[in-house]
């Protein structure tokens, strides 16, 4: 994504200083996407040294809607109680604390470190609030006054005292917040003194693109927890949260209840149950009994519904049999069969990817096995690549482990992937040469002739048309392309070598500048036609880990409104609010790439997205009752 300038004013003069600094930039998009204030007020508090020379509020709405593009209204917090549960995320940060500038060494008691545990930070300088003077609740929601402030004091604690050097500013902010409770002036000045930009240039930090970047190379999707792993006891000592149950695994090893299943199969009660992750009595039976076992339970017909049940990760029993029964092809192919007729569908595919084609790859199986195996079947499932390269069917994925390095922008490449969507339109199944179907190359590629020129950095004649991709009827287009390659049987959820799929491709690519309506349509359009908004590529990530690292704010409100999970964490453990953190701190200097990440964070974090700092494994894979 492209560093936007942060240019000054429209109208300054050369020599003229800059009606609006970086530092005046960033801080208007704080206080736009973290409170509730007008942007006149939010203009006066970040211009109020120099009330009468900053700018006008028509300055300052060129200026927002140049950092947020069209319609920002929609990330402003809707009211206090969206504002504090903002804010007390952000508080929740590991990186976004800083050290407050002090004026005077001798006089000033800066901000705690968040490492500093000698501390309380419970504590509140008196002089600003006396919170122990009144019961305040720990909870975002007050039963109390709407306005009384009560709602911020949690983010008040959390963040420690102010330095003192900072009253006489505190004094202008309450000036000019005069209608507003005590706590809420105070959260206000902490989100402007508190939260400066943490940028990886500061203390002469280089910016590493590699801190931020999907893991390349060898990744094994099961870095961080699946919900199959709570078949295991291993899960529990790895993560002991106590909220994870099981009737059959515990932290000491197979429950009474669990032994009973595996030697005599399962009762009717057994049957009817659940572990937090939505895993049955054929998927701990899977894991660890017998593929007898299993088929005389189907055959008894007593099993049918729960056969067909998967856990939250998609997967169902056919996907965690143990490494041992995998090995008993000629039961493994009755239980197959057995199953597609009770309702399984044996092309089904997990977070990932995988089939039960994939699993019998992974267990040690060549490709012949897997043809046989799957020629009974109808479907793609034994021949579909999955989010690591591998395709069951083929004998060697080892090209396909390491992802292909970044395509050059020139216009060859661009000409091949217009090709390779009008093939697909004939031909659905077709690829590129970077394994990606039409979906892909229509979500990465430019369809307008001055974007082309944009991103190979060309000179456009002047009889050319100078829309681009972002304007409306360039995004008709894309949208039509979109129907009638959907329409012809291209899979929107199909991998590409570097292991995306077609909704990650477009959340990261579709432009936000101009059109904010039809690039989220497009994105609705592959969800209602099957697109997986919890699909995984082989770095963890989901579609809406893709679009937080790409600042892609429009996008993250599409996919979140389609039920895509906010309590994700990629394979490095990282959730959706550590990475917005941290594109936030490589966004060197203010423009776009800043404004946009922070916008990303603070409405995941708020009232619509429910997005928490730390999601727990419960969080992240726990069934949802219905």
């Amino acid at each position: 994504m492209t560093q936007s300038p942060s240019g000054g004013s429209p109208g300054g003069s050369p020599g003229r200083p800059s009606l609006w600094t970086p530092s005046a930039e960033r801080k208007m998009i704080r206080l736009y996407v973290y409170t509730t204030l007008s942007l006149d007020t939010i203009n006066r508090l970040v211009h109020y040294r120099q009330p009468e020379a900053g700018p006008g509020i028509d300055s300052a709405n060129r200026k927002l809607r140049s950092l947020l593009d069209k319609e920002p209204r929609w990330l402003h917090p809707r009211d206090e109680s969206d504002m504090s549960r903002r804010l007390n995320e952000l508080s929740n940060s590991p990186t976004r604390l800083t050290t407050a500038d002090s004026s005077s060494s001798e006089s000033s008691s800066s901000f705690l470190s968040p490492h500093d545990t000698n501390s309380s930070p419970m504590s509140i300088h008196s002089e600003h609030l006396n919170v122990h003077q009144h019961p305040w609740p720990r909870s975002s929601t007050s039963p109390g006054n709407a306005n009384d402030g009560a709602v911020f004091v949690p983010f008040l604690r959390q963040t420690t005292y102010l330095s003192t050097s900072t009253d006489g500013t505190t004094g202008s902010y309450r000036q000019i917040l005069h209608d507003h409770s005590e706590p809420y002036v105070l959260a206000v000045k902490r989100l402007v003194k508190r939260f400066t930009a943490p940028f990886a240039a500061r203390g002469g930090l280089h910016s590493s693109n590699s801190e931020m970047a999907p893991s390349s190379g060898e990744v094994f999707c099961d870095a961080y927890p699946l919900p199959r792993h709570l078949l295991y006891r291993d899960i529990f000592i790895l993560v002991p949260d106590m909220e994870l149950v099981s009737p059959w695994v515990a932290s000491n090893g197979i429950t009474s209840v669990g032994q009973h299943v595996c030697v005599f199969g399962p009762t009717q009660s057994d049957l009817l149950a659940r572990d937090s992750v939505g895993n049955t009595a054929l998927h701990f039976i899977a894991a660890h009994g017998t593929l007898e076992l299993l088929l005389r339970i189907l055959r008894s017909g007593l099993a049918d519904a729960v056969a067909r049940e998967r856990n939250t990760a998609g997967q169902y029993f056919l996907h965690v049999i143990n490494n041992d029964s995998m090995q008993d092809t000629h039961r493994l192919q009755q239980l197959l069969l057995l199953a597609s007729g009770r309702g399984v569908d044996v092309n089904a595919q997990d977070v990932y990817g995988r089939t039960i084609f994939h699993m019998v790859r992974l267990s040690g199986h060549g490709p012949d096995t897997v043809v046989r195996l799957a020629s009974p079947f109808h479907g793609p499932g034994s021949n579909r690549r999955d989010a690591f390269g591998l395709v069951p069917t083929v004998a060697s994925a080892s090209a396909d482990l390491d992802p292909p390095t970044a395509e050059e922008p020139d216009i060859d490449a661009h000409r091949r992937r217009l090709e390779t969507i009008g093939h697909a339109l004939q031909n659905p199944s077709v690829e590129d040469e970077r394994g990606r179907n039409g979906l892909h190359c229509l979500a990465a590629g430019a369809l307008s002739t001055a974007s082309v020129a944009q991103r190979c950095d060309l000179d456009m004649c002047p009889d050319i048309p100078t829309h681009l991709d972002s304007a409306t009827e360039t995004f008709r287009i894309r949208h039509d392309l979109a129907r009638g390659l959907l329409q012809a049987g291209v899979d929107p959820n199909h991998y590409d070598l570097a292991g995306d799929t077609p909704l990650m491709t477009f959340a990261a690519e579709l432009p936000e500048d101009d059109d904010y309506r039809r690039g989220p349509a497009i994105m609705e359009l592959l969800i209602r036609q099957g697109a997986d908004v919890n699909a995984r590529n082989r770095a963890g990530e989901t579609a809406l880990h893709v679009a937080v690292r790409k600042g892609r704010k429009l996008a993250v409100r599409v996919l979140v409104n389609n039920g895509a999970s906010v309590h994700v964490h990629d394979a490095q453990g990282r959730s959706l609010l550590d990475v917005a953190d941290a594109m936030t701190r490589q966004a060197c200097g203010s423009g776009k790439d800043y404004a946009h990440f922070e916008a990303c964070r603070a409405w995941l974090s708020g009232d619509s997205g429910k997005a928490v700092q730390r999601p727990s494994l419960l969080d992240e894979w726990g069934k949802i009752e219905e």
